[in-house]
């Protein structure tokens, strides 16, 4: 799952900040656009998961909250004093609901309508499992179509807006729940996933694309499908390169290279002759995006996460005090 994670952040990143458009086909579109949907199955799925082992919601909140927010607010607050002190945009970052405002537009900051997605997702799934614990499953199955549906009356393949676009989260979850027996035994359908997964990344590129008439809509589903096919592996190159190291270091870093990325292909290192913008500044833009993310990743976000451990340890009940035997008669 870590290679899976790199994929979509090297696909978010290719999408971003590389010359991918060909013969009118738009592959940066295809390309972040998928980058995007694999990360929120990823999230869905994991999301899922720490919920169904019994973490508590106060826990799972502390947990998700000190692993977003403080990189977050850390990066809003230095795009506002470096690039552009517009109080509105901040506000809306700090808040997390970038995703439903069309108000002032930061290009710096503008990618981070993905984390308000998240963060309302963290909530309605704490909300979901708080309410309806065990049988919470029930509504993760359901909910995804409806979304979806939702999406496909809105003819929008490409909203920001949270309750347009968590079927790519809720998809994870069910994919969690499927491939652990919560509805039944579905073995043998994930056996016959693996080898078609070249077919399904296929399909599921065609859903990425601006240029093909409805399939969007349906995205969330080939993007299941493609991480279902993944975890159904066992063998072979696809899987050693999932496994490989430096797959596993891209993983560990994603979530500050993808906050960071834009801001580090502005100011000097954005625009001007196309030679020169990606031969010599884009590649400058990766080097520091990755140098900032590995001392984000080690130090800053470290810290934050040791503490969201401390806060949600479970220490031991205290031993009852034993009573003192009564004296003789």
């Amino acid at each position: 799952m870590d290679g899976v994670r790199a994929i979509s952040i090297l696909l978010v990143l290719a999408g971003h900040l590389l010359p991918l458009s060909f013969r009118g086909v738009d592959g940066n579109s295809v390309a972040a656009t998928a980058g995007m949907a694999l990360f929120f199955v990823l999230s869905g799925y994991f999301v899922t998961r720490i919920l169904e082992q019994g973490v508590t919601t106060r826990d799972f909140l502390i947990r998700r909250m000190l692993r977003i927010v403080p990189l977050a607010y850390l990066f809003a607050i230095a795009v506002f004093v470096i690039f552009k002190p517009d109080l509105t945009a901040l506000r809306n970052t700090l808040l997390f609901t970038l995703n439903y405002t069309q108000g002032p537009y930061v290009w710096q900051t503008g990618h981070l309508w993905s984390l308000c997605v998240e963060m309302q997702f963290y909530l309605a799934m704490a909300a979901l499992y708080l309410a309806l614990g065990a049988r919470a499953k029930w509504a993760i199955l359901i909910a995804p179509p409806c979304v979806t549906v939702l999406r496909v009356l809105s003819g929008d393949g490409w909203s920001t807006f949270t309750h347009l676009r968590c079927d790519e989260l809720l998809v994870g979850g069910v994919l969690y729940l499927a491939t652990t027996g919560a509805y039944g035994d579905l073995s043998r359908i994930w056996r016959r996933l693996g080898p078609a997964l070249p077919i399904l990344a296929i399909v599921f590129l065609i859903t990425c694309s601006p240029d093909v008439p409805v399939a969007p809509l349906l995205r969330a589903w080939p993007a299941a499908l493609v991480v279902g096919a993944v975890l159904s592996l066992r063998s072979g190159w696809i899987l050693a390169i999932l496994e490989s190291a430096p797959m596993a270091y891209i993983a560990k870093v994603s979530y500050a290279v993808y906050v960071v990325h834009l801001a580090c292909a502005s100011g000097p290192l954005a625009g001007g002759d196309k030679v020169l913008l990606y031969t010599v500044k884009r590649p400058i833009s990766f080097a520091l995006t990755f140098l900032i993310a590995h001392i984000s990743t080690t130090y800053y976000e470290a810290f934050w996460n040791r503490l969201a451990h401390r806060m949600t340890q479970r220490r031991p009940a205290p031993a009852p005090v034993a009573q003192a035997a009564p004296e003789a008669a």
